[in-house]
């Protein structure tokens, strides 16, 4: 569709149309300069006492307000 057949009764509808999968990220749960842990990956046989956490401490550098799919 051309820019000139849009109308006003039917830019509601287009802009639903085009928009409708945009997702805005939520507000970050962590804030600069915190201490957080890395969660460590484990399968579904790796059973035992060890931790589920990294004994790394990382700090946060900065922050990223962009949505990762």
């Amino acid at each position: 569709m051309r820019s000139i057949d849009v109308t006003p009764a039917i830019a509601d509808r287009l802009i639903t149309m085009v928009y409708n999968r945009v997702k805005i990220a939520a507000p970050a749960r962590y804030k600069v300069d915190d201490s957080v842990r890395m969660n460590k990956f484990k399968t579904i046989f790796d059973k035992g006492y060890t931790p589920n956490w990294r004994t790394k401490v990382f700090k946060i550098k900065s922050k990223c307000n962009k949505l990762i799919q």
